[in-house]
């Protein structure tokens, strides 16, 4: 009983600081021998959730946000529910990244054809405009101290801008503009992480690599994938999330399967026999 109540006071604990950070995301902590079945159940269809579902966001009262591409939209199921329950649209042009604070303000991009990010709040009918960007982000992410960074794979490089300081033109956060495979460069990044010590992780897909930039550092240090040895051999990584422990996961487009990593190294949890 009593390591029971100790186990109950430190989720709540991790909780409140979860909360107090700002963490608007599901960060969910695995106990170390965690298995996944290797088969899937389908959660929505190419019916329901469109066929160029783009990227998957989950927030911390398993709210389930996707962008879908082709139907320039972004879809929003409640837990427990089997179907949408809002529909984003209005304006949007084959949306690709996303992101979710914790009031329910979902960040979109808007890139590919309009050349912005935008916030659209909890029932509103139209977005903001918060970051002017000359290409698609494939991914977006929101840090502790408000600050949104988008990851333009067609211009090898990942952009920030502090949200509410009234500028919407970014500055750059990694990359230099061209691709190239040196501890400054990217090539084609797509998925994008910041941890509460402003980190910033890329999944470099071209690259084959997860790159690890420092706070205000422009070179990185590779963790997993061509270059960081005795990790494990990646194929164009496109997306990246920490556990509440700190393990890594990774989406690895190139090999269709999803990586983990836990305190006895990588292994493949989903997909592992094949596309």
């Amino acid at each position: 009983m009593i390591v029971i109540d100790l186990a109950v006071q430190y989720l709540a604990l991790l909780l409140i600081i979860n909360q107090l950070m700002g963490i608007s995301f599901n960060q969910p902590k695995f106990c170390p021998s965690t298995t996944w079945n290797s088969n899937a159940i389908t959660f929505a269809n190419a019916s329901i959730a469109g066929a160029c579902s783009n990227v998957i966001f989950i927030n911390k009262t398993n709210g389930i946000y996707i962008t879908e591409n082709c139907n320039s939209q972004v879809q929003v199921w409640l837990e427990g529910n089997m179907t949408p329950v809002r529909t984003i649209s209005s304006g949007l042009n084959h949306p690709q990244g996303l992101f979710v604070k914790t009031n329910d303000n979902v960040f979109i991009d808007n890139a590919g054809y309009n050349g912005r990010v935008e916030k659209w709040m909890l029932n509103s009918t139209f977005g903001r405009i918060v970051m002017n960007v000359t290409g698609p982000c494939y991914s977006l992410f929101v840090d502790i101290n408000n600050t949104i960074y988008c990851s333009i794979g067609t211009q090898n490089m990942v952009v920030k801008v502090l949200l509410n300081s009234g500028a919407v033109v970014p500055t750059i956060a990694a990359g230099t503009g061209g691709a190239g495979s040196s501890a400054s460069m990217l090539s084609n990044p797509h998925g994008i992480f910041v941890d509460n010590s402003l980190t910033l992780y890329v999944a470099d897909c071209n690259n084959n690599r997860i790159q690890s930039f420092e706070y205000n550092q422009s070179n990185a240090t590779t963790i997993a994938g061509t270059g960081a040895s005795g990790t494990i051999s990646l194929s164009c990584p496109t997306g990246i999330m920490f556990d509440a422990d700190e393990y890594l996961f990774i989406v690895e487009y190139g090999g269709s399967r999803i990586i983990g990593s836990s305190f006895i190294g990588f292994r493949c949890i989903a997909g592992c026999s094949g596309p």
